[in-house]
């Protein structure tokens, strides 16, 4: 399935991520997202101590990951399993997967197509790793 990328010295093998590594994965996120939360709480009471321009640019990280703009990226997403994931969880306003293979990028974009609940939060791209532009995204797998 994934031998001709690998043929051409471009790309790895295709190795499904384990359901149980995806939950770590995603309870470490949430977790991650509640420590922002607190944070944001923390520095709203504590008007005397902070001085004003550090408080709003702390309230707004814990504000970031409170408003659902978190972006995801899966590099190397083959079939799409974690994008979806990342999509069902509900915390990312969108999932991107960039997976080398042709054959792997179609079959995420037919689960995709069949499935038009993530149809605007999910996207596929067939790309290399390296020509992959990945400063707009909040969580990097």
């Amino acid at each position: 399935l994934s031998l001709p990328p690998v043929l051409r010295r471009r790309g790895a093998p295709y190795l499904p991520t384990l359901t149980e590594r995806s939950n770590v994965m995603f309870d470490l996120i949430r977790k991650s997202q509640i420590q922002n939360q607190n944070i944001g709480r923390r520095i709203g009471n504590r008007d005397s101590i902070i001085s004003h321009d550090s408080k709003s640019e702390l309230v707004n990280i814990g504000a970031e990951s409170q408003s659902k703009n978190l972006k995801f990226v899966d590099i190397g997403s083959g079939d799409g399993r974690v994008v979806f994931r990342a999509a069902r969880e509900g915390t990312f306003d969108v999932s991107v997967g960039y997976e080398i293979n042709p054959t792997l990028h179609l079959f995420a974009q037919f689960r995709r197509l069949v499935t038009p609940k993530y149809w605007s939060t999910t996207r596929f791209y067939c790309r290399d790793l390296w020509n992959t532009p990945l400063n707009n995204y909040n969580v990097v797998t």
